[in-house]
């Protein structure tokens, strides 16, 4: 892609891009990778499989992602032409939506019954961007049922983020006491046509 004007001086995206040492919570791309992240896909669709289990001195319980299927992420900002992204250059872009999960407890005498939830995975991306050597990170995370964010240290599964031709895979973090094997699964859905430019399906050039 080409460069944009913009005060940040880059050309690459609208915020500012700074040299630095990256957070433990940044996600690190290449420039292709980040720029079409940024600038190509307009909706993305997610689903959630596999388990938790939590345990504690006080309460235990195993936890089942109920997604089979693929569902749409709401954007937290409904933008509505290529030209409004710059304005969300800063803040970054969030995407939610509900998931399923049926919890069992496995500790008391007996256990209590397992019951439903409603989990809201959200995946957000975007804000200041650090360049380090030749990768481009900006804050990137997933979050859902049992805080699923890079803050904690407890890794309870992975997360894998489909593009254009890019795969982006990493591990999915819980808090203390917790283990796992649960897997996210996000896809672009949508893409920018940029006036006809691109495929809206596949992103492919016309």
């Amino acid at each position: 892609m080409g460069k944009v004007l913009h005060a940040s001086g880059s050309g690459y995206f609208p915020g500012c891009v700074t040299d630095g040492t990256p957070s433990a919570r940044s996600l690190g791309l290449t420039l292709e990778e980040a720029m079409g992240m940024f600038w190509r896909v307009r909706t993305w669709e997610a689903r959630a499989s596999g388990t938790q289990f939590n345990e504690t001195e006080l309460d235990s319980s195993f936890s089942q992602y109920n997604s089979n299927s693929y569902s749409d992420l709401t954007p937290f900002n409904t933008i509505e032409k290529e030209e409004d992204l710059v304005c969300y250059g800063n803040s970054g872009f969030r995407f939610d939506r509900s998931i399923g999960v049926t919890v069992t407890p496995t500790s008391g005498d007996p256990p209590g019954p397992p019951f439903s939830l409603t989990s809201i995975i959200t995946m957000l991306y975007g804000g200041s961007i650090i360049k380090n050597d030749s990768l481009y990170y900006f804050d990137f995370y997933i979050e859902g049922f049992n805080c699923l964010t890079f803050s904690f240290t407890e890794k309870v599964g992975t997360y894998n983020v489909s593009y254009l031709n890019h795969q982006i895979s990493g591990d999915l973090f819980g808090p203390p006491d917790t283990s796992g094997s649960t897997l996210i699964e996000i896809n672009a859905k949508t893409y920018w046509s940029y006036g006809g430019t691109y495929d809206t399906a596949t992103g492919n050039r016309l």
